[in-house]
């Protein structure tokens, strides 16, 4: 009996959670035994949860401090630890300050001078940039302005746009073009007077050209177009005549064509092509040859001086005539200016490959360093004695890159392979570098080169 109130006792001043206990708490001990066997609302010792879910709580959380670091110092730099670090030399203020008015300190500026640079790469630094700048400039309000009227049909704005182009640049590349276009413009708003100073400007100082002379007889522009078309029909009833094999009749009309439509019309180039082609047929191989060279030194930077010179290319490489007196068939090879070009370095005689190899790579890092050439070798030969070594440098983009490469070589050929070995250095297309591999040798390619990539 007094074990048992004393049990009671302990259960009345304290609970599973080490508070008093309730009433009900201590009427559940009466069902307990006498034999001192435990409640089941008796307390049990209370221990530390150690493998329990990790706190939440963001000030133990790595990661978050150091993203919360990174967001801080990108936004506001590395701030010295100090009191008021928002503001301006304001270090030692009170945390009572009133802070509106105060600013910022400014970011440091993130540029370094070859940023700078690049940001003013576009700007004009020099008199030609700035004459370049403004011509673009020049030329983009002259577009501007006949788009208004040919595309838009708004003349108010075609007049605004080239008023101001001739305000901000008299005399200007595009004046009379402009000045026409103003009296158009002011043509078709109504607006005679406008349109007569315009008129009298193109008058007084373009006199003769071809605006003034629209402008003075309005039927001269159908009159120039009916001339243009005539000019247009005669060439091809010429080039007609010279396709159905009257090669006499074609000469004749490519001679007549001077008296007809005058020595400056704007077929003269193509007559003059045409006239060469029939004298060819008409007279041989060296007249032919001497007509295509008057049409290379006449008309010049012309679609047909291209063209007369590939012809001569072509006439004078289709056969050529080795050291050894054999004959060649050069046609072959073709021509192709725009397409992908190596350059051989042929050898006549056995040669340390490796150690031409070095002296090649040491050139092409020289003067070429950026193109990132590439280097291989093959041998060439019909039979085992005939092998000889050569060099292939990859690659160019066209014939002009592979011959600044030859003439880069040229200027400086004490930095190039050892001269005591005869060798010849060869730009070629892709396509006749195949035709040197099925024939087995450059000697034939050698004469194509020479005919047809120099002067």
């Amino acid at each position: 009996q007094p074990r048992l109130e004393a049990t009671k006792a302990q259960a009345g001043t304290t609970s599973r959670t080490g508070r008093p206990s309730s009433r009900k708490g201590a009427a559940g001990l009466q069902t307990a035994t006498a034999f001192g066997q435990q409640a089941p609302n008796t307390p049990r010792p209370v221990t530390a949860n150690l493998s329990g879910p990790e706190s939440t709580f963001f000030a133990y959380d790595p990661k978050a401090l150091r993203r919360g670091e990174r967001d801080f110092q990108r936004k506001w730099g590395n701030r010295k630890l100090e009191d008021n670090w928002r503001r301006s030399s304001r270090s030692g203020a009170s945390l009572f300050d009133d802070e509106e008015g105060v600013q910022e300190e400014p970011a440091a500026s993130v540029f370094n001078e070859d940023e700078v640079a690049q940001i003013l790469d576009d700007v004009p630094s020099g008199p030609e940039e700035v004459k370049l700048a403004e011509f673009e400039l020049q030329q983009a309000m002259f577009s501007l302005g006949t788009l208004y009227r040919d595309r838009m049909k708004d003349n108010e704005k075609c007049v605004e746009a080239l008023v101001e182009l001739n305000r901000r640049f008299p005399g200007n590349n595009f004046e009379l073009d402009s000045w026409y276009y103003l009296y158009l413009a002011h043509t078709d708003l109504g607006q005679a007077l406008k349109a007569r100073e315009y008129a009298d400007k193109i008058q007084t100082k373009y006199s003769g050209s071809t605006y003034d002379r629209v402008i003075r007889n309005p039927n001269y522009a159908n009159e120039l177009l009916d001339e243009k078309a005539k000019l247009g029909r005669y060439y091809d009833q010429a080039f007609a005549a010279f396709k159905a094999g009257n090669y006499q009749k074609a000469l004749q009309m490519c001679e007549g064509a001077k008296n007809e439509f005058g020595p400056k019309n704007e077929l003269r180039a193509k007559f003059a092509l045409l006239r060469a082609m029939n004298v060819g047929k008409l007279q041989g191989r060296d007249a032919y040859k001497l007509a295509l060279k008057e049409v290379v030194a006449k008309y010049k930077d012309t679609p047909e001086q291209k063209q007369a010179r590939e012809m001569l290319r072509i006439l004078g490489g289709a056969v050529a005539t080795l050291p050894g007196g054999d004959k060649v068939d050069l046609s072959r090879f073709k021509p192709e200016k725009d397409a992908i070009h190596y350059v051989l370095v042929a050898f006549e005689e056995e040669i340390d490959l490796n150690q031409v190899k070095i002296a090649v790579s040491d050139f092409n890092q020289a003067f070429f360093e950026l193109k990132r050439l590439r280097i291989a070798n093959i041998y060439l030969g019909k039979t085992a004695k005939d092998r000889l070594p050569i060099i292939v440098i990859r690659r160019f983009k066209n014939e002009a890159e592979a011959m600044d490469y030859y003439y880069t070589y040229q200027k400086n050929k004490d930095q190039f392979v050892d001269s005591s070995v005869p060798f010849k250095v060869l730009p070629i297309t892709q396509n006749n570098y195949r035709e040197v591999l099925r024939l087995k040798s450059a000697t034939e390619y050698q004469a194509f080169f020479e005919q047809m990539y120099l002067e």
